[in-house]
């Protein structure tokens, strides 16, 4: 008995179809050209919209969506079957030009579409003429069978919504393949599960009533934690939810995307936003938790990470403070892997500190700006602290001398620190006084991929 097809109401679909004994089924651009045609005709007959597609020579994949199954189900159909009688009286074959059924995977739509779409497209000569979908997507002169496809029973306002989608999808091309392509899509596409955040999993697996997860085939993979095991993190949302909820907070729904169509990249604007909601007018003083799926673009790699975090807003406390660190080591602590995690602290300052490293950073590179690119000089201008980081080579000497913020940390926060440090001994949560923190993110300071948790005081 055939394994039934997983279909989910509003949910795009990826197609895969392969052709029997890899047969060259797409090499030429005259077959590619009548492919592209049937996909076109099909449309007329079924509600069906195609949003990208991609050719290789002997494969297919493109992304449709349907409001029913049976429409998707017989658009398929009746494009394969048109194509097969085409192909073989072409060339004077007879006999199956598929091999088996064709491969489906539904996934959330405004989460993955920009990462699915640059996978199909980039698992082939994007450039060549009816090879994908490319062109059309970067905004280039495309044919008018492409535009006829890619556009066909699109509502306006659903037409609206998928641009809205696509600001963003030059840069997502430009991501080179990672290990999330390679351990998702395919095997996801194979297995024939949902492909989506773990809150629209959660969703979408109680209406449906049965699991649409991805299940690992094979000898099980070693783990460090069971705590980094994928099913485990909506257990650990819930225990979050439990001691921040205990403690005051409130929860703060975050985007994926911003008002710009754009991958969210830092929660922060999405936090901004959310707390200014939920304040009562005249209040200013906010207590709020978040999680969230978000992906950062490490070293040219797009990263999938998982965000749990909170936030307190309108007030400066070292009480505070210490009470949210306080909340984490508890939460990873009834998960087993606090031993696992250090906590690294140092003293930055306040503003006045700032304010006076700062001046004394550009009066110091003062005498080295014909060195400095127009970058180099904004960034001196307006954060110099930067230039420690982000400078030319032939510099390098120059900043290995550069003022110190430690010589300028002011006597109040001398004290800040010294009752910071007090209250941490207090809660029993170890620390260790690290005097190479810095005050800016960066690949070698705080790195998503071995960063437990980031704090930032007032």
């Amino acid at each position: 008995m055939r394994k039934k097809r997983l279909f989910i109401p509003g949910l795009p679909q990826l197609i895969k179809i392969q052709s029997h004994n890899d047969i060259l089924i797409f090499n030429e651009i005259d077959d590619r050209i009548e492919f592209c045609k049937l996909m076109s005709n099909c449309l007329e007959k079924y509600n069906v919209t195609i949003y990208g597609f991609s050719f290789s020579d002997s494969e297919c994949y493109f992304i449709l969506y349907s409001e029913d199954f049976e429409s998707s189900s017989r658009y398929i159909q009746l494009l394969l079957k048109s194509y097969t009688f085409f192909f073989n009286k072409k060339y004077n074959r007879t006999g199956t030009l598929w091999s088996g059924r064709y491969h489906n995977m539904p996934f959330e739509l405004n989460a993955y579409l920009l990462i699915v779409l640059s996978y199909i497209e980039k698992k082939n000569s994007h450039d060549e003429i009816y090879r994908s979908s490319y062109l059309y997507h970067i905004g280039k002169e495309i044919e008018p069978l492409i535009c006829n496809i890619l556009n066909k029973n699109f509502t306006k306002a659903r037409l609206k919504g998928k641009e809205y989608i696509l600001l963003n999808y030059k840069l997502v091309l430009k991501i080179n393949h990672s290990q999330f392509f390679r351990e998702k899509i395919e095997p996801y596409l194979n297995q024939n599960c949902l492909l989506s955040t773990m809150k629209s999993l959660k969703y979408h697996e109680d209406n449906e009533d049965k699991i649409l997860k991805f299940h690992p085939v094979g000898r099980p993979k070693k783990h460090v934690f069971k705590f980094n095991l994928k099913e485990n993190i909506l257990n650990f949302e819930r225990e979050c939810g439990i001691y921040f909820n205990k403690h005051g907070y409130q929860k703060l729904n975050l985007q994926f995307f911003n008002k710009q169509g754009e991958l969210s990249k830092d929660g922060t604007s999405s936090i901004i936003s959310s707390v200014k909601n939920l304040l009562p007018d005249n209040e200013c003083y906010f207590k709020g938790w978040y999680q969230y799926e978000f992906f950062s673009n490490e070293l040219d790699i797009l990263e999938e990470h998982y965000e749990c975090g909170s936030e307190i807003i309108g007030k400066s406390s070292i009480v505070d403070e210490v009470e949210q660190i306080a909340l984490y080591w508890e939460i990873l602590s009834k998960f087993g892997v606090s031993s696992y995690v250090h906590l690294h602290i140092n003293n930055v300052g306040d503003s006045k500190t700032l304010l006076c490293y700062r001046d004394s950073l550009r009066q110091y590179f003062l005498p080295y700006e014909l060195l400095l690119s127009d970058t180099c000089l904004k960034i001196l201008e307006l954060t110099p602290e930067l230039l420690l980081l982000k400078h030319p080579a032939i510099l390098s000497d120059v900043v290995k001398l550069a003022p110190r913020m430690l010589n300028f940390i002011t006597n109040d926060s001398y004290f800040r620190f010294e009752r910071f440090q007090s209250l941490l001994n207090k809660f029993n949560i170890p620390f260790i006084f690290d005097k190479s923190l810095k005050l800016t993110k960066n690949i070698n300071n705080i790195n998503y991929n071995n960063n437990v948790f980031c704090f930032y005081s007032g």
